[in-house]
C-alpha cells in the first residue's frame, strides 16, 4: 500500500502514484492532505473516487481508512 500526501514540493501525490502503479499495478493507494476532499477533487488534483483522508487524523481514523482501502 502507498500512503502519500497529495501536495508535495517536487512531485505531487498523483504523479508518485502513477509511477508506482507502473511498477506495481495492483498496489492500493491512499492519499492524505490538509486540504479538504472537496477542495482536492474540485480542483482536479485527484481523480474522483480516489481513496482520501483529511489531515489531521487520529491513529484510529488512519487505521480504519487503511483497512477500508485494503479491503476494497
Amino acid at each position: 500500500m502507498l500512503l502519500t500526501d497529495v501536495i508535495m514540493p517536487t512531485m505531487g501525490g498523483a504523479e508518485l502514484r502513477d509511477r508506482i502503479v507502473a511498477l506495481t499495478p495492483t498496489i492500493k493507494v491512499l492519499f492524505m492532505s490538509g486540504y479538504s476532499d472537496e477542495a482536492i477533487s474540485t480542483k482536479g488534483v485527484l481523480d474522483v473516487g480516489s481513496a482520501f483522508i483529511e489531515k489531521p487524523f487520529s491513529p484510529e481514523d488512519l487505521a480504519r481508512k487503511v483497512r477500508e482501502v485494503l479491503d476494497y
